[in-house]
């Protein structure tokens, strides 16, 4: 047997070899995701577990790695764990390490081996990486079918025949490129977790951001959200704590400004940090999910850059014609990102408005003010709530998450050194559940009079009603008197204060 499936007859002394027949059409394995694959594994050998099942020897390009790889399924059946040790051991057994060779068709044994340990990589899209390697392999085996029918059709033979000849392989290639719809189930691997144990949560931002999460920033306009999610990807980017929260390590992240033109997305990125080999922003490109185009053009970024995050601002920009409010269009929206999500291991943040207040109601919890459908809310993993500042300090709420305590809030500062200067952010850390009441009645208050202009107490009480008391309510309205934020043009009436004497 040949080609993609080497089976018993395949030789390791064919190292760097294409695996695939010779013949007209040369087809090149893709390198870097095998190595990839072969180094996350050896460096996170539970990975393998999720995969061992469908991913064979005969699925990689290069015989070299086929043997790595074959090294790998005998260690983890013997010993369970194909670190790198084992890997070696298994290589030196089977008399197959001094038959490893680098690109150059040099000897390089344990010295490649272990370049492949040290090259950085990390389990995270191992599952990922291994169903690259199988379409990549069924790729190559369509392209030398194809082939071989051109090469029987130019010597003259019938077509008839010659699929008639080529039924069976085109069969196989059928069952390894299985339509959508038809892909086996994967069962998941209980034994393993008993053997192994079930994984913490992996967090990249302590209690607020994990790993592959999806996360919703909402807020009101012009109050520093964009700010806040350029910020963090830069502290991911590099590795820093944000806000004061602990950045786990340092990420590959993904920005997609579909808001701000070029210059302004630029002069705020060089303010909070600047370049950095870890960051991809794009800015000022149409980027919409409800297109074929748009979705294929973040795929790109995504699979060229491979970014640990993404972050989209805003939702309403790259949805495109999606209607947010339709449970139908919200779906779709979401898909999109889960399924990108599940096939290269990203997660994402989502930069998003809330929506405002309705005349004798007010906008409900800090859940429900987040505009749009509720399958935004119900699909994420995390919701945070970046309110009106005071006094140049954002209250960031953690509204809620699946994986960690919800209802906590930050203070965040929020420093602007001029126009061209530095923006610094700083946490302020947690602020009591109970000292966040007069603050969300005032924001509410602000929220309501800037939508229905003059009102009387009575009403701003009744819009408020659902959430906030007639004495928190009360204190509020004073402390924003006295702030200069709202003023009582007659008696028992508030308006907004707009400067410059003008009120609203």
């Amino acid at each position: 047997m040949t080609g993609d499936d080497p089976g018993n007859d395949w030789q390791p002394d064919q190292t760097w070899r294409d695996a695939d027949d010779a013949g007209p059409v040369v087809v090149v394995p893709d390198d870097e995701t095998e190595r990839r694959l072969l180094g996350a594994i050896m460096v996170e050998p539970s990975e393998l577990g999720k995969f061992a099942d469908r991913l064979g020897p005969h699925h990689f390009g290069r015989v070299t790695h086929a043997t790595i790889y074959s090294a790998m399924l005998e260690a983890r059946r013997r010993n369970g764990e194909p670190d790198v040790y084992a890997v070696l051991a298994q290589l030196r057994l089977a008399g197959n390490l001094e038959r490893i060779q680098d690109e150059n068709g040099s000897c390089a044994g344990t010295f490649y081996v272990q370049g492949l340990f040290d090259s950085g990589a990390t389990g995270r899209n191992a599952e990922h990486d291994a169903g690259l390697v199988i379409e990549n392999a069924a790729r190559r085996r369509a392209i030398r079918q194809l082939d071989a029918i051109k090469a029987k059709l130019a010597k003259g033979d019938k077509l008839e025949t010659v699929l008639d000849a080529q039924r069976a392989h085109l069969e196989q290639l059928a069952e390894v490129v299985r339509p959508t719809g038809e892909t086996p189930l994967r069962r998941l691997d209980l034994e393993h977790y008993e053997r192994e144990g079930v994984p913490a949560v992996d967090w990249l931002v302590k209690g607020w951001l994990i790993t592959k999460g999806i996360v919703i920033l909402a807020g009101d306009e012009k109050v520093g959200k964009s700010i806040v999610a350029l910020a963090l990807a830069q502290a991911l980017a590099r590795g820093e704590n944000w806000c004061g929260l602990e950045v786990a390590r340092a990420c590959r992240v993904l920005v997609v400004d579909a808001e701000l033109p070029e210059f302004m997305t630029a002069n705020r990125a060089m303010r909070l940090g600047g370049h950095h080999e870890n960051l991809f922003i794009a800015s000022g490109q149409s980027i919409e999910l409800d297109s074929p185009d748009g979705v294929a053009r973040l795929e790109w970024g995504i699979r060229e850059f491979r970014p640990d995050v993404v972050f989209l601002d805003t939702l309403q920009r790259v949805s495109g014609g999606l209607n947010e409010n339709d449970t139908t269009d919200a779906k779709r929206f979401m898909g999109v990102l889960l399924d990108l999500r599940n096939r290269y291991g990203c997660g994402f943040v989502l930069v998003h408005h809330r929506r405002k207040g309705v005349a004798g109601f007010g906008r409900g919890s800090d859940s429900d003010s987040v505009r749009g459908s509720t399958v935004f809310r119900s699909t994420v993993d995390a919701l945070w709530i970046a309110k009106k500042p005071k006094d140049g300090r954002m209250p960031l709420k953690l509204e809620a998450q699946r994986y960690g305590p919800s209802g906590i809030t930050m203070l965040v500062e929020l420093d602007f050194d001029g126009d061209e200067g530095p923006i610094t952010l700083t946490g302020l850390g947690e602020v009591e559940p109970g000292n966040m009441a007069t603050e969300a009645a005032e924001e509410a208050i602000l929220a309501t009079l800037g939508e229905n202009g003059r009102m009387p107490r009575g009403d701003i009480e009744a819009a408020l009603r659902q959430e906030h008391s007639r004495p928190t309510v009360g204190r509020a309205l004073k402390d924003l008197q006295r702030a200069g934020h709202i003023r009582r043009p007659k008696r028992g009436f508030y308006e907004l204060c707009l400067g410059n004497g003008e009120t609203k």
